[in-house]
């Protein structure tokens, strides 16, 4: 059998048979040929029962995958005054807010991350409580300011 590629003679064991290494391989799989050469592998590989690569390990991973998935499009779904409070609410309030302190109006950039590093205020303490009216978005001075900033004020 010839090589595809360098139309030297091989044995037909590497890949599919039609190359004599990766080489001829990779060097033949040109966007022209695209086309053809997939037709010549489905062609090839009609009526041949083609081999199961998945193990069970991996399909139940997969599975618990996809339902991690499903439970973040329900989160996402969820009104903001619902949402537990993780990443993603941050942005989220953020996106709504904007990024600027809305006690004093600071919007500084900091200039490695090019980001304002503000910070969301939750005025009863209560960071799972993301409705409108109890949050706030404020700079790092004017947050360490609050009456309940990180533990202050909150009961144990």
């Amino acid at each position: 059998m010839k090589c595809e590629y360098c139309d030297e003679q091989q044995d037909g064991n590497f890949g599919s048979g039609r190359f004599c290494n990766q080489k001829c391989s990779s060097g033949f799989s040109t966007k022209k040929k695209r086309k053809e050469i997939s037709k010549k592998v489905s062609d090839k590989m009609k009526g041949k029962k083609i081999p199961r690569v998945l193990t069970d390990e991996s399909r139940r991973k997969m599975s618990l995958g996809a339902i991690k998935g499903n439970k973040s499009r329900q989160l996402n779904s969820k009104p903001l005054s619902e949402r537990r409070w993780n990443g993603s609410t941050r942005k989220l309030i953020f996106k709504i807010k904007g990024k600027n302190c809305e006690q004093c109006g600071w919007n500084k950039k900091n200039p490695k991350t090019k980001t304002i590093p503000t910070q969301v205020h939750h005025k009863d303490g209560n960071k799972d409580n993301n409705s409108d009216a109890n949050t706030k978005v404020l700079c790092p001075n004017c947050h360490s300011l609050t009456e309940n900033f990180m533990f202050y004020g909150r009961k144990h």
